[in-house]
């Protein structure tokens, strides 16, 4: 009879669960992914960051931590404890250190200061770009309204169907319909640049390509103009007409010539008879430029439509055109080549695209602090999926909150 062979367990080859690394929050967006972190383990103070990249642990003893990026661009890897998302309500209460933005969100809306720059405006000089062109270093130094000089050149081709890198923005605004409604919607992109910068931008463009037509009052037949001028301001503007400015200013005075200077008294000056209808425009003692005029499509807009134009063609390009300068990216005020010039604008439009993201991080902790406290006031408020207790399961990014299900249904 065989005797039975009885396996020892020395013998016995113990296969463990073989391991694998952990997956990364599914909460998170990676890259990109705007959160508060702290720099280290003992730090109070949240500061803005961005996630890069996920590293998971090699070893189940180790922990899996996160690339992250922060506000003064210093990268490090950090475990995910150690920063918090817009669906975690520490996001809203964490304390934040402080820092130097470079944009300025608050807008001061002191009128007197705002009336003063308008003045300041309009008794300035409009500035002319310099030969040579200034580097980006200089260029940046400059004020918006220098910067503005150097992309009137772009501004003008486009208005004559010229720049063929927007024409198809061109040609879809005026063609109207939803075409234009497209255009509107994609002309808010703004880059990293400042909201005061982008307000000042609007203004100057408006002004360089419409000027009389924002103005312009229209005096019909045998009205009466009393307003009486200084004898100085005579002096000042009777000469300063130029009828090779405006076609419509040279018809309309050829009709209706100055009186000689021996009918001028040292009071006032007074016309009492208006032959057909002309226009009356601002006095500017330093300029009286006309506006621009384009292409015969334009031409054709009324000045509602003209003002469209400017917000959503002119100045969407106006802005591209400042940041390549101030990127070093253009160097030349002609027009170049249209491969290089849709090489160009294919820079610009990143550029616009661009975000200022330490900006964007404060916008988003400002929205949760808005949403919860008005949970808190009013956890019962209608139009939000809630759970048990009230709260609000999504969050200002409309993903779930952590922690939280689904709602059963979107209308509970």
């Amino acid at each position: 009879m065989k005797r039975k062979r009885s396996l020892s367990l020395d013998a016995i080859e113990v296969v463990a669960p073989r391991w694998s690394p952990r997956p990364p929050d599914i909460s998170i967006t990676i890259p990109g992914e705007l959160v508060l972190a702290v720099e280290r383990a003992s730090d109070s103070l949240y500061w803005p960051a961005r996630v890069l990249d996920y590293v998971p642990a090699d070893k189940p003893t180790k922990i899996d931590k996160y690339h992250v990026e922060f506000l003064d661009g210093k990268i490090q890897s950090i475990p995910r404890h150690w920063f918090c998302i817009a669906e975690e309500e520490k996001f809203a209460t964490c304390k934040l250190g402080e820092w130097d933005s470079t944009v300025v969100e608050l807008r001061n809306d002191d009128e007197d200061n705002l009336s003063e720059q308008e003045s300041e405006f309009e008794r300035s000089h409009s500035p002319s770009p310099t030969i040579p062109p200034p580097s980006a270093e200089d260029f940046k130094l400059f004020s918006i309204r220098e910067q503005f000089a150097y992309v009137k050149p772009i501004l003008s081709a486009i208005l004559n169907e010229d720049f063929p890198p927007a024409l198809q923005r061109h040609t879809d605004f005026i063609a109207g319909g939803s075409k234009r409604k497209n255009v509107v919607e994609q002309a808010s992109l703004r880059g990293q640049i400042d909201p005061r910068d982008v307000d000042a931008i609007q203004r100057y463009v408006t002004e360089w390509c419409l000027r009389d037509e924002q103005r312009a009052q229209v005096i019909t037949d045998e009205e009466d103009i009393s307003a009486p001028l200084s004898e100085d301001m005579v002096d000042n503007y009777a000469p300063s007409i130029d009828r090779s400015l405006s076609p419509t200013a040279t018809e309309i005075l050829s009709e209706a010539e100055l009186p000689p200077s021996s009918f001028v008294t040292s009071s006032e000056v007074r016309v009492t008879s208006v032959v057909n209808k002309i226009y009356i425009t601002h006095i500017n003692l330093h300029t009286n430029l006309p506006r621009q005029y384009g292409c015969e499509a334009f031409e054709a807009l009324s000045r509602s439509e003209k003002n469209d134009y400017c917000l959503n063609v002119l100045l969407p390009e106006a802005i591209l055109q400042i940041l390549l300068w101030r990127t070093g990216e253009r160097t030349s005020l002609d027009l170049l080549g249209d491969v290089e010039e849709a090489s160009l604008h294919a820079k610009g439009l990143e550029l616009l695209r661009a975000s200022d993201w330490v900006n964007d991080v404060m916008r988003l902790r400002m929205a949760t602090v808005g949403q919860l406290g008005k949970s808190k006031r009013n956890n019962s408020s209608k139009g939000h999926a809630k759970d048990d207790d009230g709260e609000i399961l999504y969050s200002i990014t409309g993903r779930p909150r952590r922690g939280a299900g689904a709602p059963k249904s979107y209308l509970e």
